[in-house]
């Protein structure tokens, strides 16, 4: 009796009278398998077939199983006497085992299932079924069973017809949802004139395929006529013997016409063409009847088509100083062209055809790429306009001897290009030295009209000048011209003079003696009258240059 009953618990639930299940509370009594555990008891499941539950580490682990073959739980043994009666190596369930029929070789676990019209269940899983897929589209064949279960192509002969397809109009279930062309047959509209356009009153039809007839949409305003509908533009000229119609049945008639046929009106075109007329074609107005001629660049419409001078003129910008660049911001005019004058692009005297601006458009001479001049200016706009001062730093008319920057305009004789009293031609300048011994050198300070000279005096410039007094470049040393003082002249502002009594009792002027500036000389001053001049002497100083 014990074995007719394990045999039956098998049978109604193979796994759950032998689970072997080593996650679950298999691994233990009243203890799930991941809790702690003190000893092998507390994991106990009270199941014979998975074998005995451990205590490991404070964790159940699950049994060996105790049956190589059948295992009957309710006797609590191995059934080493379960028959393999089919011989295909799977024993009967009925006693434990594991085939679902001991009597077809052809059904046991782990074989492969097939479709087949018998439904038979090849591997003992009713869930599966054997798959096939004629049709290559990648859904098994709803003929393909086992019990309940079956594939999910509807037709696996047309692989246009699977569970996930797009229904389409073409009298086929698609989708496989059991409805036919759901959702995507047509409206067709009846189309009495031929012109594709239906009648929105006429007859319709829903069928996937467009009969004759018949149209796709409802938009003709008289289907009676051809000439009426949608697709049409307006025409300007009426019917015969009727008046105008809206043929393109937008609700309003002639509406892009701008006259009507035989309709007259004066040439619009300017100048010569005012005196024809033109007259309405197709809603349009026609040519001028005037007869036009070759466009000429004369400010006249000569061809009478509306335009003047078109495609004969230049563009020309202001050029008020004729170099050919236009001033910045410059207007453009156009203007026909004058023969010959290829500087300016043909275009008049006062106008250029460049648009590349004149960064001083007042002076011929200063223009883009122009040649750069000595003359502190930028010739060329390669600084914007702005002063170039290092050809002339002095700003004294001259340029430094090698400026290698500029050509023409300021000569390049300046031999001191930092002082502008210095340069060819220059006079001698009153700029005052101080001298060591009789050597000219810098002064370094001033207290009053008195100039100091250092304790260590060397060859300098004093005031930027040269200290060998060569004022006007031309190597040589420049000595302060020859004084004098008249009768009536306070003459004592004049250093270096030597006044002398003149025995000649005539008003004759006393003569100086002239040394050259920055030399020591004795501080004399004089006052001349009736022909007489007396010296007075106060030390000496350096002669001031002037």
């Amino acid at each position: 009796m014990k074995r007719l009953l394990s045999c039956l618990c098998l049978t109604i639930g193979l796994l759950g009278c032998g689970d072997d299940d080593s996650s679950s509370a298999d691994a233990g009594g009243g203890e799930d398998a991941s809790s702690g555990c003190e000893t092998a008891a507390a994991c106990d499941d009270g199941m014979f077939c998975n074998g005995a539950e451990g205590c490991s580490d404070g964790r159940c682990v699950p049994g060996t199983a105790p049956c190589d073959g059948a295992c009957d739980e309710t006797a609590d043994e191995c059934n080493d006497d379960c028959p393999d009666a089919d011989g295909d190596g799977a024993l009967d369930s009925a006693c434990g085992g594991t085939d679902c029929d001991d009597a077809n070789p052809s059904r046991f676990p782990g074989n492969m299932e097939v479709c087949d019209v018998a439904d038979l269940d090849e591997d003992c899983d009713p869930s599966t079924f054997g798959f096939r897929d004629q049709d290559m589209d990648g859904y098994p064949d709803d003929s393909c069973c086992n019990g309940d279960v079956c594939g999910d192509d509807c037709a696996d002969t047309r692989a246009n017809q699977h569970p996930t397809l797009a229904e389409s109009c073409d009298s086929l279930d698609n989708d496989c949802d059991g409805a036919i062309d759901e959702g995507v047959v047509p409206i067709w509209y009846e189309d009495g004139d031929g012109d594709d356009y239906g009648d929105v009153d006429g007859a319709t039809m829903m069928v996937c395929g467009r009969p004759p007839g018949f149209a796709d949409n409802p938009d003709d305003c008289d289907d009676t006529r051809s000439s009426r509908n949608p697709g049409l533009g307006e025409s300007c000229t009426p019917e015969p013997g009727g008046g105008p119609i809206d043929e393109d049945c937008d609700g309003t008639v002639d509406e892009d016409c701008l006259c009507v046929a035989g309709e007259d009106r004066p040439c619009m075109a300017p100048g010569r063409c005012m005196a024809g007329i033109e007259t309405c074609v197709d809603g349009t107005f026609g040519g001028c009847s005037v007869e036009p001629l070759a466009e000429t660049c004369n400010g006249e419409d000569d061809d009478c088509d509306g335009s003047t001078d078109e495609t004969l003129t230049v563009e020309c910008y202001e050029d008020a100083d004729g170099d050919g660049f236009p001033a910045m911001g410059a207007g453009v005019q156009e203007v026909c062209p004058v023969a010959g004058r290829p500087t300016h692009g043909s275009c008049p005297v006062g106008l250029t055809d460049t648009d590349s601006a004149d960064c001083d458009d007042d002076r011929s001479d200063t223009y883009p790429g122009a040649p750069e001049l000595c003359d502190r200016r930028d010739n060329d706009c390669s600084s914007d306009g702005d002063p170039e001062p290092a050809e002339d730093v002095d700003n004294d008319g001259y340029t430094a001897i090698g400026f290698a920057g500029c050509n023409g305009g300021f000569p390049k004789t300046d031999c001191r290009d930092g002082n502008a009293n210095v340069h060819p031609g220059a006079d001698f300048q009153a700029v005052p030295y101080c001298t060591n011994g009789n050597t000219p050198c810098a002064c370094t300070g001033r207290s009053g009209t008195t100039w100091t000279c250092p304790v260590a005096c060397r060859p300098d410039m004093c005031d930027g000048m040269p200290a060998t007094f060569d004022f006007d470049c031309d190597g040589g040393t420049d000595v302060m011209p020859a004084l004098s003082c008249t009768t009536g002249m306070t003459c004592n502002m004049l250093p270096g003079m030597r006044c002398t009594s003149n025995p000649n009792p005539s008003p004759m002027p006393a003569q100086a003696t002239v040394r050259n500036c920055g030399f020591d000389v004795d501080n004399a001053s004089c006052s001349c009258a009736r022909g007489s001049c007396a010296a007075t002497t106060s030390g000496t100083f350096a002669l001031r240059c002037r």
